[in-house]
Formats: structure tokens, sequence, C-alpha cells
């Protein structure tokens, strides 16, 4: 309950710019972050048991885990990881055999803009069949502002809502 307490705070302040998030945390965040800190030191749990290794880890953790309070920048737990690398671990068996070399470097390639069009919100069709229209005019200039990104800044209208 204490913990579902911060994630209240961070949904309070999911539309807010890092800098107000930050000041946010520090106001409301710091002190409930102590509260659940207290509350684990205070319990004893069955030696060896899930809670025991959990309350261990949380403790011995606690300056890492507290980060995120000076930092709007950051999330409150590393789920957006997660969710990055599980698409890669679901893809895995279907990547398996790509046919050759050169057939594995552009499923890389393709796989790290779409991660990236992921990570900025970015609508991914839209993004691949603009580029890919474009590519053929550019004959080799700098590319830099086909990057997700940078492509993003010129295309808001393409940005998803947050979910």
């Amino acid at each position: 309950m204490e913990i579902a307490k911060l994630y209240s705070i961070e949904k309070r302040t999911r539309d807010l710019d890092d800098d107000q998030r930050q000041e946010e945390r520090s106001k409301h965040a710091a002190p409930q972050l102590e509260k659940v800190f207290e509350l684990l030191g205070s319990r004893e749990f069955r030696p060896a048991s899930p809670m025991s290794k959990a309350q261990h880890y949380i403790l011995k953790n606690r300056k890492a885990l507290s980060l995120y309070i000076k930092d709007g920048r950051l999330p409150i737990d590393n789920n957006p990881a997660e969710r990055a690398v599980r698409r890669v671990a679901i893809g895995r068996k279907n990547w398996l055999f790509l046919g050759s070399e050169t057939g594995g470097e552009t499923a890389a390639t393709l796989m790290t803009l779409l991660g990236s069009c992921w990570a900025n919100r970015i609508n991914a069709f839209a993004y691949l069949e603009a580029v890919i229209r474009e590519l053929p005019k550019r004959e080799g200039k700098d590319l830099d502002d086909s990057l997700p990104p940078m492509w993003a800044k010129a295309h808001p209208e393409h940005i998803l809502p947050e979910q």
C-alpha cells in the first residue's frame, strides 16, 4: 500500500516537465519513500523467504532506488527498459535464421530504428514510410535529421499519446 502511494505520485506528475516532476518528487515522494524504507527496516520476515530476500535487496540498494527522486528524467522503476528488452526476447526465435549476415545486420538496423520510434512515441509506420520515400532523394547527404528523434521534431503530428 505504501509503495502504491509512490506510483500515485508518479501518475500525478506524468505531464510535468522534468524540473517540475523532480520538485514534486522531492516534496511528496521523498517522505513517502522514507516511510517505505522505515517500514521495511522495522519488519522481520522468515529467513530465506521471498519477502526477506526482497527486504534485504531494497535496503541494500536504498541509495540507488532513491535516485529517481533527485532527477525528474528518471522513471520510478525499470519497466521501460524491461519492455524494450521484452521485444527482443520474444523475437529471438524468429530471428534465429535470418538467412545471412547481411540479413542479420539489416534486421538489427530496422529493430534499432523501430526501438527508437517506440522509445520516442513515434508512429513507426508513418516514420518508416516517410523515410523510405525520402532516402532515394537524399543521395548520401547528411542523414541525421532522418533519425527518429530529429524526424519527430519536424513531424509532431506523428507523435503518439502517452499510455
